[in-house]
């Protein structure tokens, strides 16, 4: 992340830990976070910190009691940042910083950069933590859309929401035929920057929408984050996490890229609506829209069913 002039006050992040009022301190902003401010305090020791402070309104979309829980579950698996302290009268996070190389789409094409980073998804799929609580897409992208009626229909009217949502209902349907599946513990935010490396480590951030799921659904937002990739290196990814085999898990990650992309569309026309961040979400949410669109495409060729009568 690059740095910003600072939001807030210095002695106020000081005041954060006695330790920063005794010691000198450096705060600098991180330009990126779309959701949060966020600050790095580097301590006289040259030990790094990462300081969050949520955005407007961001209690509609997480639930900061389970996250801090989950991510000191998380720990143990030894991918995640270690959590230092919670504030719950101000819900400020203080998080180990982690320092090595941000990716970027573009690492991705490198297929060692893809293995490195599906194991370290296996790791977390496969680490046996339970997490506090259960993540189901369907039941958020009916959650955000109840969210919206509240506000007008700037940017839901250029596409076609409704017809989204009744093929999401399908695709839900078909999902469910897959039952029983077993749910593990999954970031369900698993764009490119979220992921950090470390020599030959590589770290995940960012948990906050963190909850047992579908590991299929992580896999699926995985690669939707990616969308530069051809079809034999998403396939590869697909190998690299289940093998040669499993044809009937590998169609659960098609399934669900459209429900992927549609949550994060709705994400960000109600971040429009109410975060104070200097980020244009009115472009993003179109992005977000237009990758729905695309997805749509593959479901009428590879998966016409879901997609039945509705008229696009």
């Amino acid at each position: 992340m690059k740095e910003e002039k600072n939001l807030v006050d210095e002695a106020f992040i000081k005041s954060l830990r006695q330790e920063w009022l005794e010691k000198p301190v450096k705060i600098v902003r991180l330009k990126g976070g779309i959701t949060n401010e966020l600050y790095l305090v580097e301590d006289n020791e040259g030990k790094l910190y990462k300081v969050r402070i949520p955005g407007k309104k961001t209690e509609l979309f997480i639930d900061r009691e389970a996250e801090i829980k989950n991510l000191k579950a998380l720990e143990i698996t030894g991918i995640t940042p270690k959590l230092y302290e919670y504030k719950e009268d101000t819900q400020i996070s203080i998080i180990e910083f982690i320092s090595g190389k941000v990716a970027k789409k573009e690492d991705f094409k490198d297929p060692k950069v893809r293995e490195k980073a599906v194991k370290a998804i296996k790791t977390i799929h496969n680490s046996n933590v339970k997490l506090y609580n259960t993540f189901n897409i369907f039941r958020e992208i009916e959650r955000y859309n109840n969210l919206l009626k509240a506000y007008d229909k700037a940017i839901l009217s250029d596409y076609p929401v409704n017809e989204m949502l009744e093929i999401v209902k399908n695709i839900e349907a078909e999902v469910h035929k897959d039952e029983p599946i077993k749910l593990v513990p999954c970031h369900n935010d698993l764009l490119p920057e979220n992921f950090i490396f470390v020599d030959e480590k590589v770290y995940i951030i960012d948990w906050e929408y963190a909850g047992m799921n579908d590991p299929c659904f992580d896999i699926a937002d995985f690669i939707t984050e990616l969308d530069n990739l051809t079809s034999d290196e998403e396939n590869h990814i697909k190998q690299l996490y289940f093998g040669k085999e499993k044809t009937k898990e590998k169609r659960r990650v098609d399934l669900y890229k459209l429900p992927a992309r549609l949550w994060w569309a709705l994400w960000a026309v109600m971040q429009y609506h109410v975060s104070e961040l200097d980020f244009d979400f009115n472009s993003y949410a179109r992005f977000q829209f237009n990758e729905c669109l695309k997805h749509l495409e593959m479901l009428k060729e590879k998966y016409p069913k879901v997609i039945g009568n509705i008229s696009l």
